[in-house]
């Protein structure tokens, strides 16, 4: 079982039950904005899905091993479609 997954998706889920899934990705273009604390730009179609949908959480310090930073993250997500973790 991955750690880090388990303590954030467990969260977010908690914080909202609303959610039938949560994912994540590692692109090599959301890890730039991710760095620069900036949402997705409406560029592509696919981006165009999160357009003013989206928290962020600027505090991100790297692997979760606690369940502490799941739970700031799911807070960070809201009610939005995405959160970036910055």
């Amino acid at each position: 079982m991955n750690r880090a997954a388990s303590c954030i998706h467990s969260e977010v889920h908690k914080a909202r039950p609303d959610a039938v899934a949560a994912a994540h990705a590692h692109s090599l273009h959301r890890k730039a904005f991710a760095a620069l604390r900036r949402p997705l730009d409406p560029l592509t179609q696919d981006a165009c899905a999160f357009f003013e949908d989206q928290g962020l959480y600027d505090d991100f310090r790297g692997v979760v091993n606690d369940t502490e930073e799941g739970r700031r993250i799911g807070a960070a997500l809201g009610p939005h479609k995405a959160v970036v973790l910055g």
